[in-house]
């Protein structure tokens, strides 16, 4: 019988480090907001039924992006009855 050999082979596990999600900030344009550029025009208090679209007719300046985006709100479904929402109107 012939004496054999014994090879080991190690194993190499790969670990890969997770892909992080995150915003492709090269296609989007970014918008800038600036508070030397706006003047504060009042407080609108939301009211049932209100949506940032139906808020924004209300001021011939804005829009509900511009109002959503001045308030920091990026969900629309979290708007709540009685909060309250900043408008602004850019400076001439």
């Amino acid at each position: 019988m012939k004496k054999g050999t014994k090879q080991q082979y190690e194993q190499k596990q790969e670990t890969t480090k997770p892909v992080e999600n995150k915003p492709d900030e090269t296609n989007k344009a970014e918008k800038h907001f600036s508070m030397r550029d706006y003047d504060f025009i009042e407080t609108y208090e939301i009211q049932p039924g209100d949506s940032p679209y139906g808020i924004a007719l209300n001021y011939d300046w804005a829009s509900a992006e511009d109002i959503m985006f001045w308030n920091g709100i990026s969900d629309t479904s979290k708007l709540q009855v009685g909060q309250k929402l900043k408008i602004f109107k850019k400076k001439k």
